[in-house]
């Protein structure tokens, strides 16, 4: 019983196949916060070297619709056109960083989950709409982990804005009594400190926690030793119907085998052992030919078949041992007995009076 216990318990680690049916389930370790550090250090990048130009693309912009003329009376044409402009100028503005962020978004799932797309992923799956399914999730250990891991990032951000707002507590202070230019410069080391810092954090945090979820999905992913015995079953096939199939091959070689026998020039015996059929035809066969290859019970009904359309049988012990020991059946006799065939041959034909 405690075999049986143990059997039972997933202590296998999964095989590539449970691996692929996994992947096609959507059961991928990925990390959030990683994804967000990673986007969060690439546009705090991205601005730190585009800064001047998308800020003078941006004051440009409000420059020439501050320099538009306006009538009081807009219709709606023209307040779509005015939308229209904006959006198109900002997002020409903005297109260095938009083109960052979406390369890093691909790059970072690639690194995470791999290239693949699978269609059963994008269905519904209703056993999500069971309330009892729901409550199960909400109440499971994961959930609890979440929780306290969205506690703790709270916790971390709200430290790293404290720290970054602290150095600068004193400027952001005299802040009124600077110049424009200066106040947006301070406030733009503050936000590229602040996006930078937090970056930092997101992505440790979500390096840890891809870990965690690597791990966690490994454990899912565990089998059982009579899971694995199943899978190997469906993958190399029924023992039963393998050795159905080997026992069926043998008998249809060995039909087409007895077929030839007829067709041999000379059958060599042990003398009820072994027995080997060779046909030779000088006209067409550079060399003699294996047709049958048959011991015991085999090798009886070779010899009755030879008999049976006078083909002749020759007792030769060693012959039979050697052919039937390094040669091959429906090839040529091996090079090495090509003088002892040969003696044979000889002597069938001079029975037949052939030579």
């Amino acid at each position: 019983m405690a075999e049986e216990d143990l059997g039972q318990e997933r202590t296998e680690a999964p095989s590539p196949r449970r691996r692929e049916e996994a992947r096609k389930q959507g059961q991928i370790a990925v990390s959030a916060d990683l994804n967000a550090g990673v986007m969060l250090l690439v546009a705090a990048i991205t601005l730190a070297i585009t800064a001047r130009v998308i800020g003078g693309g941006l004051l440009d912009g409000v420059r020439f619709d501050l320099a538009r003329p306006y009538t009081f009376n807009i219709d709606i044409r023209e307040v779509q056109a005015i939308f229209a402009g904006v959006f198109l100028r900002t997002l020409r503005t903005l297109s260095a960083l938009l083109g960052a962020l979406f390369v890093a978004a691909v790059l970072v799932g690639l690194l995470q989950s791999g290239f693949a797309f699978y269609p059963d992923v994008l269905s519904v799956r209703w056993d999500r709409l069971d309330p009892s399914n729901g409550i199960k999730r909400i109440i499971s250990l994961g959930s609890g982990v979440r929780a306290v891991t969205a506690v703790l990032k709270v916790a971390v951000m709200s430290v790293l804005v404290y720290v970054v707002l602290r150095a600068r507590l004193g400027e952001l202070g005299r802040i009124g009594d600077g110049t424009l230019p200066g106040a947006v410069a301070l406030g733009w080391a503050i936000v590229s400190r602040l996006f930078i810092s937090i970056g930092v954090a997101l992505l440790a945090i979500g390096v840890f926690d891809y870990l965690i979820q690597r791990l966690r999905l490994e454990r899912q992913l565990r089998m059982t030793r009579q899971e694995v015995k199943e899978e190997q079953k469906q993958e190399e096939g029924d023992p039963q119907i393998k050795a159905r199939i080997r026992r069926l091959q043998r008998e249809a070689a060995q039909k087409r085998m007895f077929q030839e026998v007829p067709k041999a020039t000379v059958v060599i015996t042990n003398p009820t052992h072994l027995a080997v059929a060779l046909r030779y035809d000088r006209a067409t066969m550079s060399a003699p030919k294996m047709v049958a290859v048959g011991a015991g019970h085999v090798a009886e009904r070779i010899v009755t078949t030879a008999r049976r359309h006078a083909v002749p049988v020759v007792e030769n012990r060693p012959l039979a041992q050697a052919l039937f020991r390094v040669g091959k059946l429906d090839q040529e006799v091996p090079a090495a007995l090509y003088q002892a065939v040969a003696e044979t041959l000889a002597f069938v034909y001079r029975l037949r009076g052939t030579i």
